[in-house]
């Protein structure tokens, strides 16, 4: 499932921009949940996640179109890392909600953890952070292989487009 700057809020404030969401089985019992959100973090976007989001990945067991289970993710104001002004870590909660704590930010706490690492508990791992996002495009280096490819009719194997990246937040 994919938004990309789907609603006015995601336009303004690209950390509440949803952009990709994963779900596959991961080892043996496991299953891996994975959300990307702000396409450009800590380029040309701050590399913090909002402190009034609510991540969530929300399913649906029995087919009824409602939701049964939520695992939530709530982040708490950055502070500097290492003193470095521009590079930002953020304390944050998994919470897993049914029944009458879906709504909001109630459920059970699973996890805490800080943004950058890998935190596991009770069988539980999460990772938010800054990764690599392999499906993100940069404009200008499209750009540049579309108008050699059409126009000049050549194949420019210089274009690149690594370097992009994405705040990743999985369990």
């Amino acid at each position: 499932m994919s938004h990309h700057f789907d609603t006015k809020l995601a336009k303004e404030d690209p950390s509440l921009n949803v952009c990709d969401f994963y779900l596959f089985q991961g080892d043996p019992d496991t299953t891996v949940m994975a959300m990307s959100v702000n396409p450009d973090v800590g380029l040309s976007a701050p590399d913090t996640l909002h402190i009034e989001g609510l991540y969530a990945f929300r399913f649906d067991l029995n087919g009824d179109a409602r939701e049964e289970v939520v695992f939530k993710f709530r982040f708490n104001d950055p502070r500097h890392l290492d003193g470095d002004e521009h590079v930002h870590v953020q304390k944050f909660q998994v919470r897993r909600a049914t029944a009458d704590a879906i709504g909001g930010d109630k459920g059970e706490l699973l996890l805490e953890g800080e943004t950058g690492k890998v935190h596991t508990k009770s069988g539980i791992r999460a990772y938010v952070g800054i990764a690599p996002d392999m499906f993100a495009g940069d404009a200008f280096a499209l750009h540049g292989f579309l108008n050699a490819f059409y126009k000049d009719q050549k194949y420019d194997g210089d274009v690149s487009f690594v370097g992009r990246t994405s705040s990743l937040i999985e369990t």
